[in-house]
């Protein structure tokens, strides 16, 4: 299973800026537009940084519809085997289900997980910083253009890109 993260194209300028990814705390924003920030607190510490694991080349969903993962962005960032160590992972929601996190490795997960869901979230902690991207793949529909100039700049930090042309 490979490490990902989801995030709006645009919003890549500001994370190499930082030299990170921020947390839900720290942005005070989450896809399920959390109301209560304690929360999300009281269950991570408020210091991890959510992804996704799954078995493909471009970050899409292993299968079924890419919708909820397009949700959190369109550009599947590819994290690098350094934050393994600091992965864990839930089979299901991990801030409305009562789960525990377990550390991640390839025979933690279940045989067939491709099977039975199309990504498990990940949780990575202490931090995400540009230096753990491996490449982003960024998912481009008929209708739309690949956003070149964030191409452009990721290339300019080094970082790989590439284009996963998406049929609908």
């Amino acid at each position: 299973m490979t490490q990902w993260l989801r995030v709006s194209p645009y919003t890549i300028p500001a994370i190499l800026e930082d030299g990170k990814f921020k947390t839900q705390i720290e942005t005070g924003t989450s896809l399920n537009a959390i109301v209560d920030t304690d929360l999300r607190s009281q269950k991570d510490g408020g210091n991890v940084v959510y992804g996704y694991l799954c078995n493909t080349l471009t970050g899409a969903a292993t299968h079924g519809h890419d919708a909820i993962l397009n949700e959190y962005g369109q550009a599947a960032i590819r994290l690098n085997e350094s934050v393994t160590a600091r992965t864990t992972f839930t089979i299901a929601d991990s801030l409305y289900q009562a789960v525990a996190p377990v550390q991640f490795s390839e025979d933690a997960l279940p045989e067939n997980i491709d099977e039975i869901l199309p990504y498990v979230e990940a949780q990575y902690h202490g931090g995400v910083t540009v230096a753990d991207i491996a490449e982003v793949v960024f998912q481009v529909y008929e209708d739309q253009k690949a956003p070149q100039r964030i191409i452009d700049l990721l290339q300019a930090h080094g970082i790989a890109c590439s284009i996963n042309y998406v049929q609908e």
